[in-house]
């Protein structure tokens, strides 16, 4: 089942263009992460899908608004007042619950995530790793269909980048929700990923994980580490 399909993006700034004439489609279930160079408009097409910028072309979602999870790049948070219980507590959108309603959702959650000894550490003296995890588990406190992700691992230790890349795999096969992550990390978007999308303010590149291996992208781009 499509769960979003873009035709011919394009996005500006000032001007200038950052992404052209760009179109593919996400199926329900899929893994797909956004490669591509710095300012190659990964970012850009990530926050036009969303609406945070405008952006022109025909686009269709078969999902509700709703039903989107974001966790975006470059989090303010450092000096974040509150518990770990209270930041989880704070992504819930909806205001009719009760108390007693969203702290059984919130402790939920954080067992999912394997939070429960964090429960009353200040989120401020957290590890990067520990933040990321708490970030993800605020967006997810409602029901989502698709997840998207800007650069959640930047920053991070190898210990923490991989076990973040594990719980979202787990979400991804689990609960068969939908993501899609810009990233760096080829090693791991090969690891995990099912669809690629390749990126250089135009699309140079959209198919599986294996297709991409084979094509001359992936051989001629420094840095990805496979034969």
């Amino acid at each position: 089942m499509k769960l979003l399909s873009l035709e011919h993006i394009h996005i500006c700034y000032e001007k200038k263009v950052v992404v052209e004439d760009v179109s593919f489609g996400i199926e329900e279930g899929d893994f797909l992460c956004i490669l591509g160079e710095n300012g190659s408009g990964k970012s850009s097409l990530l926050k036009g899908i969303l609406g945070l910028i405008p952006m022109a072309g025909k686009m269709q979602c078969f999902f509700k608004k709703e039903e989107i999870g974001y966790l975006p790049q470059f989090q303010v948070h450092t000096k974040f007042p509150a518990t770990v219980f209270e930041v989880i507590s704070s992504g819930f959108s909806t205001s009719f619950l009760k108390k007693d309603t969203i702290k059984k959702k919130v402790l939920e959650n954080m067992q999912r995530f394997h939070m429960e000894d964090l429960r009353n550490c200040s989120f401020q003296e957290l590890s990067g790793g520990q933040r990321e995890k708490v970030l993800l588990a605020r967006t997810l406190t409602e029901q989502k269909k698709i997840l998207f992700l800007d650069e959640p691992t930047t920053g991070l230790d190898p210990v923490s980048t991989k076990e973040l890349y594990q719980m979202i795999h787990k979400l991804n096969q689990e609960q068969k929700m939908t993501i899609v992550m810009v990233t760096h990390d080829i090693d791991r978007a090969l690891e995990y990923a099912n669809k690629i999308l390749y990126l250089k303010k135009k699309m140079l590149f959209f198919g599986t994980t294996d297709q991409y291996l084979s094509c001359d992208i992936c051989e001629n781009w420094v840095g990805c580490g496979h034969d």
